[in-house]
Formats: C-alpha cells, sequence, structure tokens
C-alpha cells in the first residue's frame, strides 16, 4: 500500500486531480495494491468539502482510501508513512 500525506490540505479543492493521477500514475506500479490518502488541517470548518471529497473517493477510486481530520502538526504529527 502507497501512503501518501497532504498536510495543511483545508478544502482539499485538488481531491479529484490528485486522485486520479493516483490511480493512473501509482496503482499500475508492481507492488502497489492500493493508496492510504492522509489530508490534514489544524482548522475544523471543512466538513462538508471533506465530506464530498470522501464521497467522491469511494464512488470513483474504491481502491484509495481517504482518511481526512483536524490536527495540529506542531502537536500530533502526520502518521508514518
Amino acid at each position: 500500500v502507497l501512503h501518501v500525506s497532504a498536510p495543511f490540505c483545508g478544502r482539499f479543492q485538488e481531491y479529484a486531480v490528485l486522485g486520479s493521477f493516483l490511480a493512473d500514475s501509482c496503482l499500475s506500479l508492481p507492488g502497489v495494491r492500493g493508496v492510504r490518502l492522509v489530508g490534514t488541517d489544524c482548522l475544523d470548518v471543512y466538513s462538508y468539502e471533506w465530506a464530498v471529497a470522501s464521497r467522491w473517493f469511494e464512488t470513483f477510486q474504491p481502491q484509495i482510501r481517504l482518511q481526512l481530520c483536524v490536527r495540529d502538526l506542531a502537536e500530533d504529527p502526520l502518521p508514518e508513512a
């Protein structure tokens, strides 16, 4: 599984472009059976936009697991990739 981080992702407006790139360019690589994409931001005001992105991945790129969360990276670092 390929691990990808998107720190400080905000509204995460680029989710469809990034998801399509990962599907087209990475899932075809030898040994890559799936992608885990972790997006974080320190603000908790993007619930709607994150829900839209999550639904898009579930519908169009189910082999890419999206996890979006509120996290202050100064206190709680990203998970290891």
